[in-house]
Protein backbone atom coordinates (compact mmCIF):
# COMPACT_ATOMS: atom_id res chain seq x y z
CA UNK A 1 0.00 0.00 0.00
CA UNK A 2 1.45 3.60 -0.97
CA UNK A 3 -0.06 6.01 1.77
CA UNK A 4 -0.36 8.99 0.28
CA UNK A 5 -1.26 12.64 0.97
CA UNK A 6 -2.79 15.38 -1.69
CA UNK A 7 -2.33 18.69 -0.57
CA UNK A 8 -4.70 20.83 -3.28
CA UNK A 9 -6.88 23.41 -2.26
CA UNK A 10 -9.61 22.70 -5.47
CA UNK A 11 -12.12 20.40 -5.29
CA UNK A 12 -12.41 19.42 -9.24
CA UNK A 13 -8.59 19.30 -9.41
CA UNK A 14 -8.41 16.90 -6.00
CA UNK A 15 -11.63 14.60 -7.88
CA UNK A 16 -9.72 14.39 -11.03
CA UNK A 17 -6.24 13.49 -9.28
CA UNK A 18 -8.21 10.77 -6.69
CA UNK A 19 -10.35 8.96 -9.63
CA UNK A 20 -7.36 8.74 -11.72
CA UNK A 21 -5.18 7.34 -8.97
CA UNK A 22 -7.54 5.09 -8.21
CA UNK A 23 -7.54 3.57 -11.94
CA UNK A 24 -3.56 4.03 -11.96
CA UNK A 25 -2.68 2.03 -9.01
CA UNK A 26 -5.57 0.34 -7.05
CA UNK A 27 -2.69 0.33 -4.00
CA UNK A 28 -2.27 3.78 -3.60
CA UNK A 29 -4.69 4.50 -0.55
CA UNK A 30 -5.22 8.80 0.17
CA UNK A 31 -4.79 9.12 3.74
CA UNK A 32 -5.49 12.33 3.94
CA UNK A 33 -6.86 15.53 1.53
CA UNK A 34 -5.59 18.96 2.70
CA UNK A 35 -6.25 22.23 1.28
CA UNK A 36 -3.76 24.94 2.74
CA UNK A 37 -0.51 26.00 4.10
CA UNK A 38 -1.30 25.81 7.96
CA UNK A 39 -3.56 22.42 7.51
CA UNK A 40 -0.62 20.53 6.13
CA UNK A 41 1.64 21.97 8.30
CA UNK A 42 -0.35 20.49 11.40
CA UNK A 43 -0.72 17.47 9.36
CA UNK A 44 2.89 16.77 9.01
CA UNK A 45 3.33 17.38 12.31
CA UNK A 46 1.01 15.00 14.55
CA UNK A 47 1.05 11.90 11.53
CA UNK A 48 3.82 9.31 10.52
CA UNK A 49 4.97 10.66 6.98
CA UNK A 50 3.19 9.17 3.99
CA UNK A 51 4.60 7.26 1.38
CA UNK A 52 3.93 9.97 -1.01
CA UNK A 53 2.98 13.65 -1.59
CA UNK A 54 1.07 15.42 -4.06
CA UNK A 55 1.66 19.00 -3.47
CA UNK A 56 -0.19 21.94 -5.30
CA UNK A 57 1.89 25.31 -5.14
CA UNK A 58 -0.47 27.53 -4.69
CA UNK A 59 -2.73 27.11 -2.43
CA UNK A 60 -5.71 29.28 -0.52
CA UNK A 61 -3.61 30.50 2.25
CA UNK A 62 -0.66 30.98 0.41
CA UNK A 63 2.10 28.94 -1.63
CA UNK A 64 3.24 25.52 -0.61
CA UNK A 65 7.17 26.26 -0.12
CA UNK A 66 6.00 28.03 3.32
CA UNK A 67 4.97 24.46 4.58
CA UNK A 68 8.98 23.50 4.02
CA UNK A 69 9.50 26.12 6.19
CA UNK A 70 7.58 25.13 8.92
CA UNK A 71 8.40 21.81 8.95
CA UNK A 72 10.67 18.60 7.69
CA UNK A 73 9.78 16.67 4.49
CA UNK A 74 11.40 13.71 3.55
CA UNK A 75 8.73 12.21 1.61
CA UNK A 76 8.86 12.39 -2.08
CA UNK A 77 6.87 14.97 -3.61
CA UNK A 78 5.15 15.20 -6.86
CA UNK A 79 4.14 18.74 -7.36
CA UNK A 80 1.14 19.44 -9.38
CA UNK A 81 1.18 23.33 -10.49
CA UNK A 82 0.39 25.76 -13.58
CA UNK A 83 4.00 26.73 -13.78
CA UNK A 84 5.36 27.70 -17.18
CA UNK A 85 8.04 25.00 -18.80
CA UNK A 86 11.44 27.01 -17.49
CA UNK A 87 9.84 26.38 -14.30
CA UNK A 88 9.28 22.89 -14.86
CA UNK A 89 12.21 21.88 -16.76
CA UNK A 90 13.69 22.58 -12.96
CA UNK A 91 11.88 19.81 -11.52
CA UNK A 92 13.43 17.26 -13.71
CA UNK A 93 16.90 18.08 -13.70
CA UNK A 94 16.25 17.84 -9.67
CA UNK A 95 14.47 14.30 -10.00
CA UNK A 96 11.94 16.07 -8.70
CA UNK A 97 9.02 15.06 -10.67
CA UNK A 98 5.88 17.31 -11.17
CA UNK A 99 2.10 17.34 -12.83
CA UNK A 100 1.17 20.25 -15.20
CA UNK A 101 -2.58 21.27 -14.50
CA UNK A 102 -4.84 20.71 -16.09
CA UNK A 103 -3.64 16.69 -14.93
CA UNK A 104 -3.80 14.86 -17.56
CA UNK A 105 -4.30 10.59 -16.68
CA UNK A 106 -1.24 9.32 -18.81
CA UNK A 107 1.12 11.67 -17.26
CA UNK A 108 -0.10 11.53 -14.02
CA UNK A 109 0.87 7.42 -14.98
CA UNK A 110 4.69 8.40 -15.86
CA UNK A 111 4.74 9.84 -12.61
CA UNK A 112 3.59 7.06 -10.40
CA UNK A 113 6.07 4.88 -11.89
CA UNK A 114 8.87 7.72 -11.72
CA UNK A 115 8.17 7.06 -8.07
CA UNK A 116 8.56 3.69 -7.51
CA UNK A 117 11.47 4.04 -9.40
CA UNK A 118 12.86 6.09 -6.95
CA UNK A 119 12.02 3.87 -4.23
CA UNK A 120 14.40 1.12 -5.81
CA UNK A 121 17.63 3.07 -5.04
CA UNK A 122 15.89 5.76 -2.22
CA UNK A 123 18.31 8.64 -1.26
CA UNK A 124 17.20 12.04 0.39
CA UNK A 125 16.13 14.81 -2.24
CA UNK A 126 15.26 17.43 0.18
CA UNK A 127 18.64 19.23 -0.45
CA UNK A 128 17.54 19.83 -4.02
CA UNK A 129 13.97 20.29 -3.33
CA UNK A 130 15.13 23.51 -1.07
CA UNK A 131 17.15 24.39 -3.92
CA UNK A 132 14.53 24.42 -6.35
CA UNK A 133 12.27 26.09 -4.17
CA UNK A 134 14.58 29.19 -3.51
CA UNK A 135 14.73 29.32 -7.59
CA UNK A 136 10.91 29.04 -7.69
CA UNK A 137 10.85 31.87 -4.85
CA UNK A 138 13.45 34.17 -7.36
CA UNK A 139 10.94 33.45 -10.18
CA UNK A 140 7.93 34.88 -8.33
CA UNK A 141 9.36 38.43 -7.99
CA UNK A 142 10.15 39.09 -10.66
CA UNK A 143 7.55 41.91 -11.74
CA UNK A 144 5.17 41.16 -13.80
CA UNK A 145 3.45 44.49 -14.71
CA UNK A 146 4.66 48.19 -13.91
CA UNK A 147 2.67 51.43 -12.91
CA UNK A 148 3.17 54.16 -15.08
CA UNK A 149 1.30 58.08 -15.94
CA UNK A 150 -0.62 58.86 -18.43
CA UNK A 151 -1.51 63.32 -17.44
CA UNK A 152 -3.57 62.55 -14.45
CA UNK A 153 -3.82 58.61 -14.49
CA UNK A 154 -2.20 55.98 -13.59
CA UNK A 155 -2.03 52.56 -15.68
CA UNK A 156 -0.82 49.40 -15.02
CA UNK A 157 1.24 47.65 -17.93
CA UNK A 158 1.85 43.97 -18.05
CA UNK A 159 4.62 42.73 -18.89
CA UNK A 160 2.99 40.77 -22.21
CA UNK A 161 2.76 44.50 -23.60
CA UNK A 162 6.13 45.56 -22.91
CA UNK A 163 8.68 45.60 -26.10
CA UNK A 164 11.52 47.11 -24.55
CA UNK A 165 13.27 49.78 -22.10
CA UNK A 166 15.42 52.66 -23.03
CA UNK A 167 17.36 55.72 -22.03
CA UNK A 168 17.55 58.60 -23.29
CA UNK A 169 18.37 61.00 -20.44
CA UNK A 170 15.81 59.24 -18.77
CA UNK A 171 13.98 55.75 -18.79
CA UNK A 172 11.40 55.30 -21.33
CA UNK A 173 9.15 51.79 -21.22
CA UNK A 174 7.76 51.13 -24.69
CA UNK A 175 5.05 49.04 -25.17
CA UNK A 176 3.89 46.46 -27.90
CA UNK A 177 2.03 49.31 -29.91
CA UNK A 178 4.71 51.66 -29.37
CA UNK A 179 3.78 54.43 -27.30
CA UNK A 180 6.26 55.60 -24.56
CA UNK A 181 6.06 56.04 -20.41
CA UNK A 182 8.27 57.47 -18.59
CA UNK A 183 9.76 55.06 -14.90
CA UNK A 184 11.57 55.74 -12.42
CA UNK A 185 14.14 53.03 -12.40
CA UNK A 186 17.35 53.01 -14.09
CA UNK A 187 18.31 49.95 -16.01
CA UNK A 188 20.81 48.00 -13.68
CA UNK A 189 17.69 48.07 -11.36
CA UNK A 190 15.37 46.90 -14.12
CA UNK A 191 17.92 43.99 -14.56
CA UNK A 192 17.27 42.70 -11.35
CA UNK A 193 13.61 43.13 -11.68
CA UNK A 194 12.98 41.38 -15.21
CA UNK A 195 12.84 37.78 -15.67
CA UNK A 196 15.90 36.65 -17.60
CA UNK A 197 14.13 34.00 -19.85
CA UNK A 198 11.94 37.45 -21.00
CA UNK A 199 14.08 40.39 -20.75
CA UNK A 200 18.15 40.75 -22.64
CA UNK A 201 19.84 43.83 -22.04
CA UNK A 202 21.72 44.59 -25.42
CA UNK A 203 23.67 47.71 -24.60
CA UNK A 204 24.05 50.32 -22.07
CA UNK A 205 20.69 51.99 -23.19
CA UNK A 206 18.38 48.95 -24.36
CA UNK A 207 16.49 45.71 -22.45
CA UNK A 208 14.36 44.70 -24.34
CA UNK A 209 12.05 41.50 -24.47
CA UNK A 210 12.39 38.78 -26.90
CA UNK A 211 9.28 39.14 -28.51
CA UNK A 212 10.26 42.64 -29.73
CA UNK A 213 13.36 41.42 -32.14
CA UNK A 214 12.19 41.87 -35.30
CA UNK A 215 15.53 40.70 -36.71
CA UNK A 216 19.47 40.82 -36.25
CA UNK A 217 21.99 41.68 -38.94
CA UNK A 218 25.77 41.30 -38.96
CA UNK A 219 27.50 44.42 -37.98
CA UNK A 220 31.31 45.41 -38.22
CA UNK A 221 33.78 43.43 -36.14
CA UNK A 222 31.83 40.61 -35.15
CA UNK A 223 29.13 42.95 -33.51
CA UNK A 224 25.40 42.56 -34.50
CA UNK A 225 22.79 45.18 -34.87
CA UNK A 226 19.43 44.63 -33.58
CA UNK A 227 15.96 45.23 -35.50
CA UNK A 228 13.59 46.00 -32.63
CA UNK A 229 9.53 46.02 -33.26
CA UNK A 230 8.12 49.19 -32.51
CA UNK A 231 10.84 50.61 -33.96
CA UNK A 232 13.49 53.10 -32.29
CA UNK A 233 14.41 55.80 -33.83
CA UNK A 234 18.60 54.79 -33.05
CA UNK A 235 20.37 51.77 -34.20
CA UNK A 236 21.31 49.38 -31.35
CA UNK A 237 24.34 47.70 -31.38
CA UNK A 238 25.49 44.61 -29.24
CA UNK A 239 29.60 44.35 -28.86
CA UNK A 240 31.48 41.22 -29.87
CA UNK A 241 32.09 40.49 -26.16
CA UNK A 242 28.06 40.39 -25.32
CA UNK A 243 27.34 38.53 -28.70
CA UNK A 244 27.39 35.11 -27.83
CA UNK A 245 25.48 35.34 -24.86
CA UNK A 246 22.62 37.02 -26.77
CA UNK A 247 22.96 34.45 -29.26
CA UNK A 248 22.43 31.84 -26.52
CA UNK A 249 19.83 33.71 -24.65
CA UNK A 250 18.03 33.65 -28.02
CA UNK A 251 18.09 29.84 -28.69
Amino acid sequence: MIKTLIVEDEKAAYENLKRFLEIIDPSIKITAWLKSVDTTVEWLKNNDAPNLIFLDIQLSDGNSFEIFEQVSINSPIIFTTAYDQYALKAFELHSVDYLLKPIAKDRLAKAVDKFKETQKTPSNNLSEINLLIEKLKKEENYKDRFLVKKGTQLISIPIEKIAYFFVDEITLLTTTDGKKFTINFSLDKLNELLNPKHFFRLNRKVITHYQAINYIARYSDAKLKVMLQPEPNFDIIISKEKASKFKKWLE
